[in-house]
């Protein structure tokens, strides 16, 4: 499990594909997989669902690259993330570190469970440099 082989033929797509669902994405292993090895290939899926899981690929390599876990990282790792992905109302509603506004997370498909709502917008940065020690 050490291997570098192992991790990226074997770790990367079983790690993309659980945090796929989480977003409420079950793309199959064996597509994420045949798009990681054939990335410039357009006729395999759509091309919103190639990026995101191109994004997912290339933000874990930047992770392994060991880069240290700083404002300036994260925020480079959300670009690598969200590259292509967003609209331009999501884009206006960052600041160049965090989000500006609320967010909502829902874990039910009852629409009668209310969402939980993220931390403040106006807080982040405060958490983030108590948990970084900036």
């Amino acid at each position: 499990m050490m291997d570098k082989e192992f991790s990226k033929k074997i770790l990367f797509s079983q790690e993309i594909k659980f945090n796929n669902e989480i977003e409420g994405y079950n793309d199959d292993v064996e597509i994420i997989n045949e798009i990681v090895t054939n990335e410039k290939d357009k006729g395999i899926t759509s091309l919103e669902r190639r990026r995101r899981i191109v994004n997912l690929y290339r933000g874990y390599k930047y992770i392994l690259d060991n880069h240290d876990i700083n404002k300036d990282n994260l925020r480079k790792l959300y670009g690598i993330l969200s590259k292509g992905l967003l609209s331009k109302e999501d884009e206006q509603a960052m600041d160049f570190y965090y989000r500006l506004n609320k967010v909502y997370i829902q874990f039910s498909n009852n629409i009668q469970v209310p969402p939980d709502e993220g931390i403040d917008a106006t807080k982040i940065d405060e958490y983030m440099e108590d948990y970084l020690i900036i």
